[in-house]
């Protein structure tokens, strides 16, 4: 079993003859791929039909090729053009879909943008700060952000939730809207019964009703917010105290045990980020998968026990491992030639940051998930490296 944990990391890509694996700070995909893709990177750009599903990450990603199965992105900045044959999920900052859909849409980001030949075969889920949504929506569309513009033509039911709602376009479906304000453009038609709520005054439906009927509910109102009381504020703080003062102890421990490792976790961590996220993706997607192939046979299964407490460990100190890759990083990047104690400082500040941008809703959430599966990633190349030369050496 000394080797155990050598055999897990060997183990680990055991679908890949059925998929292609790319990553590159620059990456560009051509021609025509039969297989499953996962691409990570700076820039991704998708030039080719794609067979099977598209799962993605990066800065910037653009999808201009037909994908015959599912995609699935992640990204500052996503751009769809070509045609999705099954569902679609994505979340970024800035989306915009042309191409049609041939399932479930899930969206979320700052802003997301429909154009009005987008076609979405299934139900539609949206959610963002600022949304103008064109398009033909043929079963049904639950959306929710801070200004919604509702251009496109709703054939089923449509579910609304925002500051702002401003219609125009056709709604065949019923509808349920709720917002501060309503905003009925000349555009509008409702071709089924509407019921809404507004925070002031009533909206202008004027002749947007074709022969249905427009209901305020009042019992759509949303809840009055109310300030965390103190306790909850103590609560928060409290725990993330707490968390810190552990996390520097298992810094201070990991600083101490593997100093080379960091260094060479930092290392990676700067050279690829984009290889860095892909391998941090798929270790996450990965162990999981070959825990239970192990289980199944009888002599895997203590290789399947080793490889499950291996896959808890790195996940639940997943923030603390990233901190310290991101410590060695600045330390390389700025070019600080730090102690052992100066890092672990360092490492320990990363891990505040990290805590507190995970309370941040959507964006940060996001941002915390691709900087902790990067720092994964680095911290998993790194380990491999390391164990090479181990080997090497008996």
């Amino acid at each position: 079993m000394k080797y155990a944990p050598l055999l897990v990391l060997l183990l680990l890509p055991v679908s890949a003859e059925a998929a292609v694996f790319r990553a590159a700070d620059d990456l560009r995909l051509d021609g025509i791929m039969t297989d499953d893709v996962y691409a990570a990177g700076g820039t991704v750009t998708f030039e080719t039909e794609v067979v099977g599903d598209v799962v993605s990450v990066g800065g910037e990603l653009r999808f201009q090729g037909d994908i015959e199965e599912d995609l699935t992105a992640a990204a500052g900045t996503i751009t769809v053009i070509g045609a999705v044959g099954d569902d679609v999920r994505l979340a970024g900052g800035e989306i915009r879909l042309e191409g049609p859909i041939g399932d479930d849409l899930f969206a979320a980001g700052g802003r997301i943008i429909m154009s009005d030949s987008s076609v979405v075969q299934g139900e539609a889920r949206v959610v963002g700060g600022d949304l103008s949504l064109e398009g033909t929506y043929q079963t049904g569309a639950i959306i929710s952000g801070g200004r919604v513009v509702l251009r496109g033509r709703f054939l089923g039911h449509v579910d609304v939730e925002a500051e702002e709602v401003v219609i125009d376009g056709t709604i065949s479906g019923t509808s349920q809207i709720v917002a501060d304000h309503i905003d009925i453009q000349s555009g509008a038609q409702f071709l089924g019964d509407v019921t809404y709520w507004q925070k002031e005054d009533e909206p202008n439906f004027g002749e947007s009703l074709v022969g249905v009927t427009a209901t305020r509910d009042e019992s759509l109102a949303p809840p009055v917010y109310e300030r965390p009381p103190r306790d909850t504020l103590d609560d928060i703080a409290a725990s993330l105290l707490i968390s810190t003062l552990f996390a520097a102890v298992v810094i201070v421990v990991f600083a101490f045990g593997a100093p080379k490792l960091w260094l060479e976790a930092g290392k990676e961590f700067e050279k690829s980020f984009g290889k860095s996220l892909l391998t941090g993706v798929l270790y996450v997607i990965g162990m999981p998968v070959l825990a239970i192939v192990l289980f199944i046979t009888i002599l895997g299964i203590p290789f399947s026990l080793l490889t499950g407490i291996i896959f808890v460990f790195t996940l639940y100190f997943a923030r603390a491992i990233t901190a310290m890759v991101l410590a060695r990083w600045f330390d390389r990047r700025f070019d600080r030639p730090w102690g052992t104690w100066m890092f672990i400082l360092a490492s320990v500040v990363f891990y505040i940051l990290l805590r507190l941008l995970g309370y941040i809703p959507i964006i940060g959430w996001l941002l915390c998930a691709v900087v902790v599966l990067a720092g994964l990633g680095a911290f998993i190349t790194a380990k491999w490296k390391l164990l090479k030369v181990i080997l090497k050496k008996l």
